[in-house]
């Protein structure tokens, strides 16, 4: 499996970047590493500057490693797109929080404006009987 690895010169704090491929040693049947150096990490863009670029000699054993890895970035970078998407669920929590609660205020208006029309309907029900009850009478008489 091939990955690029970022080590920090501790004394320096230069970050440097390698190509890492692991494969079995067929003699002694252990895990093995290569790796290839690709150049020196940018601190301000975090882009690897190619090992040419530094003014250090290029071989030919970079290659194509070499292009995958400068658009490599570091997880700085994907810190930043991550906090950015965060802010933006976070705005979209608060609008999702806002429409439940003017959905909650409509419900409830329209619930007491139901409540109302029923209140209003028992009523004509309620002088209706009596109305009826009243005839009754009348006519029993």
């Amino acid at each position: 499996m091939a990955s690029t690895v970022y080590q920090t010169n501790k004394k320096t704090g230069v970050v440097y970047a390698y190509h890492s491929e692991s494969y079995r040693d067929p003699i002694t049947k252990q895990p093995k590493v290569r790796r290839t150096y690709l150049g020196r990490v940018d601190p301000e863009t975090h882009l690897i500057i190619p090992k040419a670029e530094e003014g250090k000699r290029n071989t030919s054993k970079i290659g194509n490693k070499m292009e995958e890895a400068v658009q490599t970035i570091m997880p700085v970078e994907a810190t930043k797109i991550l906090n950015e998407k965060t802010e933006q669920i976070k705005l979209l929590q608060d609008e999702i929080a806002t429409l439940k609660s003017e959905s909650a205020d409509e419900i409830a208006k329209l619930q007491k404006q139901r409540k109302a029309e029923l209140d209003a309907l028992q009523k004509q029900i309620r002088v209706m009987s009596e109305a009826l009850n009243h005839l009754q009478a009348m006519i029993a008489e």
